[in-house]
């Protein structure tokens, strides 16, 4: 147990203070890291965006590049490394099976152990752009596919595939796009559970409405009326039996200030544990949070001084194609 003197001003404790001393407490001592390799695949083509995904298990990595023209143009690929010694070697090269133009099969990536999955939420499958996620498996060196996953009842433009996670025998899929109750694109996380060789959908996330923080008592896996543009399901970790998802134009407390829901499995079943608006954060400023468990609870810090907003172009390359609209259409 450390003990901890805040300052307070005229009686009254000042939350910069408070933060000041968790930061002093929770932050590690420096630790100095160099660079010891930079990875290419080998061809990777003009604009095919190596790199834009990537994940790692043990030494293992996956890297997504979902421009990559292989099989059509932007069909996409995934490019597998393990690390030999010091240096990381490139195992395999996958592909969707039934890969076409501007699947972006790779615009998310994830692994553990000897699966991997990939995300290519701009298939045709079986709706316009409603999305896809392959499941890959490894024996000995060699890598196949094992199945392609889609949503039960998805829809065109869900973009289903956006963001993927991955532990053991299940897989967590984001649509980010998902239109729910006669909300346009509130997004959803569909639930897979393998069994053998095969996978099944189990269960489907989805946001919640209403006030933060939320009322004591259960809370529903599938409420009545999620509310509208939340992008749940635009990002997604697993550690363990957690899964963290990101809704990021999620109106909590402000409008687009965005959420992170967790959950916790229990049998193969995923319940809603928290729901972390960080209501202190402006979405300008670009901060970040750190976020930990302790016994009963989630408590967050901000872990460094907010940046600048980067400064972006005003204009992309005309070689590379650009996002516009609800989603990211076929060719853009």
């Amino acid at each position: 147990m450390i003990g901890v003197s805040i300052p307070r001003r005229h009686g009254v404790v000042s939350l910069a203070s408070i933060v000041l001393v968790l930061l002093g407490i929770a932050l590690p001592a420096a630790a100095d890291w160099s660079q010891r390799e930079k990875i290419t695949s080998t061809p990777r083509g003009v604009g095919a965006q190596f790199g834009h995904a990537v994940a790692v298990s043990g030494n293992t990595m996956v890297v997504g590049a979902r421009y990559d023209g292989t099989k059509a143009s932007q069909a996409g690929a995934a490019f597998v490394y393990v690390l030999n010694g010091a240096i990381w070697t490139q195992q395999a090269k996958l592909l969707a099976g039934d890969g076409a133009l501007a699947d972006k099969f790779g615009a998310s990536v994830a692994i553990d152990g000897n699966t991997i999955v990939v995300g290519a939420f701009n298939d045709d499958a079986p709706m316009a752009n409603s999305g896809s996620a392959y499941v890959f498996v490894r024996s000995g060196t060699t890598w196949t596919q094992q199945q392609k996953l889609t949503a039960g009842d998805g829809t065109d433009a869900d973009e289903f595939g956006n963001a993927v996670g991955a532990r053991g025998d299940t897989v967590f899929v984001g649509a980010h796009f998902a239109d729910l109750l006669k909300n346009p694109a509130a997004g959803a996380v569909y639930v897979f559970q393998r069994s053998g060789a095969a996978w099944t959908q189990s269960q489907k996330l989805t946001p919640i409405p209403g006030p933060f923080p939320m009322p004591p008592g259960p809370v529903p896996l599938t409420p009545p009326s999620p509310v509208l543009g939340d992008s749940f399901g635009e990002s997604i970790a697993v550690s363990g039996d957690r899964v963290a998802i990101g809704s990021s134009m999620a109106d909590v407390p402000e409008t687009a200030a965005g959420a992170v829901y967790v959950y916790v499995g229990n049998g193969g079943s995923y319940a809603l544990q928290r729901r972390s608006p960080f209501s202190t954060v402006r979405t300008a400023t670009g901060s970040a949070f750190r976020w930990r468990w302790t016994a009963t609870r989630w408590s967050g810090a901000r872990p460094k001084t907010p940046r600048r907003p980067e400064s972006r172009p005003t204009a992309r390359p005309t070689s590379l194609p650009s996002a516009a609209g609800r989603g990211h259409r076929k060719g853009s």
